[in-house]
C-alpha cells in the first residue's frame, strides 16, 4: 500500500468471468478498496455497468474492516446515471461528446465526499438529524 502513496492512479485490469460466472454478485467484481479515513485522496471508480444493487460490477470495500461498503443513490445526478463518492457510472456517448465529462464527475464525486466527510465529523447522520431537530426548536 505504502508504493499506491507514491502514485496518482492505479490500473487493473479485471476478469469477467468470475464475476459472470458468480451470477454476476458484487461481491465477485472488481474490487476497489477505500481508506475512508483519508481525507486527502479521491478515489473513484468509473464504469459503465455500474448499478445499485447486488449485482454491481464494482465491489467497494473499507481498507480498515475489508467489509463491503453499501451503495448508496446520490440526489441531484442531472443525467441519470449512478453516482456516489467512490462510484461513477459512464454514459460511454456523453463521455464521447462532452470534453468536460469527467472533469464534471470527478467534481460531483469530490462535492459528495466533502459532504461525506462533514457527515463523519459531527458524529455521523443521527448527530446531523439531533442538530437539525435543536436548530428547529430555536
Amino acid at each position: 500500500m505504502e508504493s499506491l502513496r507514491d502514485s496518482c492512479a492505479l490500473f487493473l485490469k479485471d476478469d469477467y468471468e468470475p464475476w459472470y460466472k458468480h451470477g454476476k454478485l458484487t461481491t465477485f467484481g472488481k474490487p476497489l478498496i477505500v481508506d475512508q479515513s483519508d481525507y486527502n485522496t479521491l478515489q473513484i471508480f468509473f464504469d459503465d455497468n455500474i448499478i445499485q444493487s447486488d449485482k454491481c460490477i464494482v465491489d467497494v470495500r473499507d481498507l480498515i474492516s475489508g467489509k463491503q461498503l453499501p451503495l448508496e443513490e446520490t440526489k441531484g445526478n442531472p443525467n441519470g446515471t449512478y453516482i456516489s463518492q467512490y462510484l461513477c457510472q459512464v454514459d460511454i456517448i456523453q463521455a464521447a461528446l462532452k470534453k468536460q465529462y469527467f472533469i464534471d464527475h470527478i467534481n460531483e464525486c469530490e462535492k459528495l465526499r466533502l459532504e461525506q466527510q462533514d457527515l463523519i465529523e459531527r458524529g455521523g447522520p443521527e448527530q446531523v438529524v439531533e442538530e437539525k431537530e435543536k436548530d428547529n426548536e430555536w
